[in-house]
């Protein structure tokens, strides 16, 4: 995959970011029945418009970074070792430091720890599934091209 290619796609993924926080903002907000877009200990004195710019910017910045790192694991002279392990840095950089601002996770040790598990275990959880589904994949074509 070229350069060009990848931040196409990462620039794909924008859209996509700002679709899924909307969305998330969405549930929250009608869950406890008023807008709320950044954690309400977080709104400070900032104005609402202020708070729902930030929030659309790490929108943008989280589904460029989630798109754009997908494009590793179509390296092909990378180990799958090399690409997850890369991939999985790389969404980290972003997702932490985002959702510790956005108030998702306190700014303390054992939240961060059982954050971070959290997200590892998901991460695991996503990566093993599309795995197993690929492999599944690959075994049929496999075995098409055997009975040929």
């Amino acid at each position: 995959m070229t350069i060009k290619k990848a931040l196409l796609r990462g620039f794909l993924g924008v859209p996509i970011g700002v679709f899924i926080m909307t969305l998330v903002g969405l549930v929250i907000s009608l869950t406890l029945g008023k807008l709320t877009t950044i954690s309400p200990a977080h709104l400070g004195t900032a104005s609402n418009l202020t708070v729902y710019t930030i929030q659309f910017a790490l929108s943008c910045l989280m589904g460029f970074a989630f798109a754009i790192s997908s494009a590793y694991f179509e390296i092909e002279s990378w180990s799958i070792a090399k690409q997850t392990l890369l991939h999985f840095i790389t969404i980290s950089i972003v997702y932490f430091p985002t959702a510790i601002y956005l108030g998702w996770v306190e700014f303390k040790l054992l939240q961060i720890i059982v954050f971070v598990g959290i997200f590892f275990l998901i991460y695991v959880t996503i990566w093993l599934t599309q795995y197993v589904i690929l492999k599944k994949k690959i075994n049929i074509l496999n075995d098409g091209l055997k009975k040929r």
